[in-house]
C-alpha cells in the first residue's frame, strides 16, 4: 500500500537503473490517481494489474511504516526532519527512513553519516546514495523504494516536512485496518520558510 506515489519507468539492469520519458499517457495515469484516491473513478480503470481490494492485508498497529525523502543541497531542511523523528517518541509504529542522496552534496552526506549511528526507538535509518543525475528525478528513487519495502504503508514526502509531536502515532490510528490502494490528505497545512530560530524549530 502506498500513501503517495508518483508513477515512473524503471527497468533495473545489472548494477544501474534505467529510466525512459514519461509518456502522455503515463501523465495523464499519474494525474488520475488522484481521482481514484478521492473516490471518484474505480482504481482499476487507471491500473487493470491491481489486486483485488478486499485481498489487501490489513494493517495492525503497531504499523510498519517507511517514509521516503530526497535531498540535494537541503541538508538544513533535512536536518530539521531527521531531529522530529528522533526527538519525539513514536509507539504506534515501526519506521523504516528512507533518504535518497548524492555523495557529490557533501553536507547531506555528513548529517546522514552522524544520523546513521543514533539508535532511536521504533525508527530505522535507511539512507541510499545514487548518482546526482537520478536522484534528480525522485519518481526513480520513490519506485526503487516501493518495489524493496516491506512496510505496510509507504509514505513519500519532502525532505523540508516535520513531523511533530504526535503526528507518526495519529496516522498509524487512522491508517489501522484499511485496506486502500493510496490515501490522499484531505487538508494540507504549511507554513512561510521558517528563520532558523523559530519557536516551532526551536523545539
Amino acid at each position: 500500500m502506498i500513501a503517495a506515489s508518483k508513477t515512473t519507468n524503471v527497468v533495473r539492469n545489472m548494477s544501474r537503473y534505467e529510466y525512459r520519458p514519461f509518456s502522455r499517457l503515463d501523465s495523464i495515469k499519474e494525474f488520475s490517481f488522484r481521482f481514484a484516491a478521492k473516490g471518484i473513478v474505480p482504481y482499476h480503470w487507471i491500473n487493470k494489474n491491481l489486486p483485488e481490494q478486499s485481498s489487501l492485508k490489513k494493517a495492525e498497529l503497531p504499523l510498519k511504516l517507511e517514509i521516503v525523502s530526497h535531498c540535494w543541497n537541503y541538508s538544513d531542511f533535512l536536518t530539521y526532519q531527521l531531529s522530529s523523528l528522533a526527538q519525539y517518541p513514536i509507539k504506534q509504529a515501526i519506521v523504516t527512513h528512507t533518504v535518497f542522496y548524492s555523495e557529490q552534496d557533501a553536507l547531506t552526506s555528513k548529517l546522514l553519516a552522524h544520523f546513521k549511528k543514533l539508535e532511536v526507538t521504533n525508527v530505522n535509518w535507511n539512507f541510499i546514495a545514487l548518482p546526482t543525475e537520478q536522484l534528480m528525478r525522485r519518481a526513480i528513487g520513490r519506485n526503487i523504494a516501493a518495489k524493496k519495502t516491506t512496510a505496510d504503508w509507504v509514505w513519500f514526502t519532502d525532505c523540508d516536512v516535520v513531523f511533530h509531536q504526535g503526528s507518526i502515532d495519529s496516522l498509524a490510528k487512522q491508517l489501522h485496518g484499511r485496506q486502500d490502494y493510496l490515501v490522499y490528505p484531505k487538508q494540507l497545512l504549511t507554513t512561510e520558510l521558517l528563520n532558523s530560530d523559530d519557536p516551532i524549530l526551536a523545539k
